[in-house]
């Protein structure tokens, strides 16, 4: 009997100990949760932003703990009056559900010891949660420039002009006459558009401008200036030169001669044996020509001058002179 006793006193004991010490250990009891162990800190993020912004309701927490942290508290609320505890030693990450309606939302996090107790400061993120749209979230405004390619060094003679466009990822091109954009035109993006300056004749700018597919997010507006004018006021470029194709070394013994012409983008040449043009003839421009000279042996100089598309502006004048000899 006595043996019974004291091995159920010892049974007892260790039962005791043992109880105490698992209390202890995991925090029953409370003893634990009482000591003041240093309140872990850290940080959190959202790994499934664009930029700022996210376009579904459901994001992704991804959580950095330091200390003693064992438990993490996630709420939509700073006083976190509604909040989640996730287990931070099973996982550094978790799905949250952001409050309904779109906007900026904010997510407040703390970090808890092993007895969800002695939480560390609040830490915050603030997200935008926008429709899931290309026109609100981060599309990058495209960029680029553009020219004329139907001018003639900076000048026009048409209205109807070609632009070269160089727009980057841009979806759409807006183009306008003036630089408020009112008026303006918005095309599909293309390496080139058609273009109508305003009436008038003297300098005209084209601005561009580049959006993305929503027609949205337009690029800093460039600009290209030309001079529009009449094309009776544009004279042949190059101003134009000539030569005789039959001469035997600088004599010629017949009047009719060969002459070869460069002209330039001239539209008519005008050939005379007198410097001042006055037996002039008026011909559409050739590469080659038959022309009669003066009568009479002996030095003989044929003049040349180019003209544009409505005989309003020549060029300069240029000569050869030849020895015309007998046979």
């Amino acid at each position: 009997m006595k043996i019974l006793l004291k091995t159920g006193a010892a049974f007892f004991a260790i039962a005791l100990l043992s109880f105490v010490g698992f209390t202890v250990a995991h925090g029953y009891g409370g003893d634990q949760c009482k000591v003041a162990i240093t309140p872990p800190a850290g940080g959190f993020a959202v790994n499934n932003l664009s930029g700022d912004e996210v376009t579904k309701q459901t994001i992704k927490l991804e959580f950095t703990a330091g200390g003693d942290a064992s438990y993490v508290e996630v709420s939509n609320y700073a006083n976190f009056s509604h909040s989640w505890t996730y287990d931070y030693q099973r996982g550094a990450t978790a799905s949250w559900t952001l409050l309904s309606g779109y906007g900026t939302k904010s997510v407040y996090v703390r970090y808890l010891n092993s007895c969800k107790a002695l939480p560390s400061p609040t830490l915050i993120v603030k997200v935008k949660y926008e429709k899931n749209n290309v026109c609100t979230i981060g599309v990058k405004a495209p960029t680029g420039g553009f020219g004329v390619k139907s001018n003639s060094g900076s000048s026009v003679t048409d209205p109807n002009i070609v632009l070269g466009l160089t727009g980057g990822n841009a979806s759409y091109v807006e183009i306008a006459n003036n630089s408020a954009f009112t008026g303006s035109t918005i095309l599909p993006y293309a390496a080139t558009a058609n273009w109508t300056l305003p009436t008038g004749f003297g300098s005209k700018t084209v601005y561009v401008r580049y959006l993305n597919s929503c027609k949205k997010l337009p690029s800093a507006a460039v600009s290209v200036t030309v001079n529009y004018s009449n094309a009776c006021s544009v004279g042949p470029t190059p101003n134009g030169w000539f030569m005789v194709t039959n001469l035997t070394g600088n004599n010629l013994t017949a009047r009719n001669i060969k002459l070869g012409m460069y002209g330039g983008n001239a539209a008519y040449m005008e050939v005379s044996n007198n410097s001042n043009f006055s037996d002039s003839t008026m011909y559409a421009y050739a590469p080659t020509l038959d022309w009669m000279l003066s009568s009479g042996y002996g030095n003989k100089t044929v003049w040349v001058r180019y003209w544009n598309s409505c005989k309003k502006v020549s060029s300069i004048a240029v000569s050869i002179s030849v020895n015309y000899v007998k046979k």
